[in-house]
């Protein structure tokens, strides 16, 4: 007997950037998580004392280095990122830090 095994990769491709200069000269100005084959549940980024300062949850998945209208300082911030895996339908969780760079 004879049969074809068809095999599909569930991995989906998903970067979040490691550095971001929102400062207004239209490159990287905001950090928002890329690939495909997902798609953002929650997005949260924190500070370095562990203060949310931004959480999205709706279609605006980017940030801006902004919270409660005012700049924030360079330095390092933390992510974590919920998300849909399109081909295995799984939430699944990613985490990590970024440089913030005025």
């Amino acid at each position: 007997k004879e049969f074809n095994l068809l095999e599909d990769d569930c991995e989906v491709a998903v970067y979040f950037p490691t550095v971001f200069s929102p400062n207004r000269d239209g490159i990287n100005d905001q950090i928002v998580p890329l690939g495909k084959g997902f798609e953002i549940e929650i997005m949260r980024v924190y500070d370095r004392w562990g203060v949310m300062v931004f959480e999205s949850k709706g279609m605006e998945h980017s940030w801006d280095g902004n919270f409660r209208g005012k700049a924030l300082d360079p330095g390092i911030y933390f992510y974590t990122l919920s998300y849909t895996n399109k081909k295995s339908l799984r939430i699944e969780n990613l985490q990590g830090d970024f440089l913030l760079k005025r």
